[in-house]
């Protein structure tokens, strides 16, 4: 599972012309299913991705976590983050086929959703999920706050 991330201050994705998901400070989380991820990997990057100091603290430094921000987190399906650039034309291959990919994408959205709220200790702000369109041609407008891009990669981890 690959997740390329990025700190934003705001964040809107549309698809058709309709807005989906609008959200604020926090992070967009461009997600890549490789074809032999499983729940496993998606509990990995989860952790991961809630508890990484990442977000700026009173003194500036990156020291705090999705957790300790309740930061929003717009979460976009994009098999493209799998591309074999062997050739000029990518292939996409190594990508999770469609309905198992859609089912590994809802399990995330949900899974992220409930450690965040599990996660969460006295005082902390709520944490948002935002939802993209699982196989939709989305528009994703990002204000990128640093700017700060993380790639995370459940292979390194």
């Amino acid at each position: 599972m690959r997740a390329v991330l990025q700190i934003t201050e705001k964040a809107k994705l549309t698809c058709e012309g309709k807005i989906i998901s609008e959200c604020g400070k926090g992070m967009c989380i461009l997600l890549g299913l490789h074809q032999n991820d499983t729940k496993k990997e998606a509990d990995k990057a989860i952790d991961k991705l809630l508890k990484m100091r990442i977000f700026h603290d009173e003194n500036g430094k990156l020291n705090l976590s999705a957790l300790k921000v309740g930061a929003d987190i717009l979460v976009v399906s994009n098999f493209t983050l799998y591309a074999n650039l062997a050739s000029r034309r990518p292939d996409f291959m190594q990508s999770m086929k469609y309905e198992p990919a859609k089912e590994l994408y809802e399990y995330f959205l949900s899974k992220m959703q409930n450690e965040a709220n599990a996660l969460r200790e006295d005082g902390d702000p709520e944490v948002k999920i935002f939802p993209g369109v699982f196989g939709g041609d989305m528009k994703v407008e990002i204000i990128n706050d640093g700017p700060i891009t993380i790639v995370v990669d459940t292979d390194q981890l």
